[in-house]
């Protein structure tokens, strides 16, 4: 028989308490934000509850082939708005993110981890993305300009 099976799997009984925000609300971020406020908040969140790290290089593979589609779009057709591509590109994001982490998610929620409220930094993440998508379009427009004249 094997001893070592007998053995407790928790060291000196400490538990590795996890964090997390409630991954529901990215939709909202998504929603009023875009692409950047759910990378930004969802990236944090995969690495507080513990993703792997292959997990967080696909998700923000996703989110920045995101971005750089929508910079295409405005070069593309001139665009001067991407406001609702913007917001359907967010949702969608935040549909990935929360696909990915809720078994992560679901296991926090059972052992008691500690939820954080997302009020404050998801304000300031959707004033950095309505930053971010503006500056998008404003490289776009730009990009545009110099092909369609050229």
């Amino acid at each position: 028989m094997n001893r070592e099976l007998l053995q407790p799997s928790l060291k000196n009984g400490e538990i590795r308490v996890t964090k997390s925000y409630d991954i529901d609300r990215f939709f909202y971020l998504g929603f009023f934000g875009g692409v950047l406020p759910v990378m930004i908040l969802g990236t944090r969140n995969a690495i507080w509850l513990r993703c792997s790290k292959q997990m967080i290089a696909i998700l923000l593979g996703v989110s920045l082939l995101l971005c750089t589609l929508k910079l295409g779009y405005v070069a593309w057709t001139g665009a001067e708005s991407v406001a609702l591509i913007s917001r359907i590109m967010g949702v969608a994001l935040a549909a990935i993110y929360r696909y990915a982490q809720r078994k992560r998610y679901k296991l926090h929620s059972v052992i008691n981890g500690e939820d954080k409220p997302i009020f404050a930094w998801g304000l300031l993440a959707v004033v950095a993305g309505i930053i971010f998508d503006s500056w998008l379009v404003t490289m776009g427009k730009g990009i545009h300009d110099v092909f369609d004249q050229g």
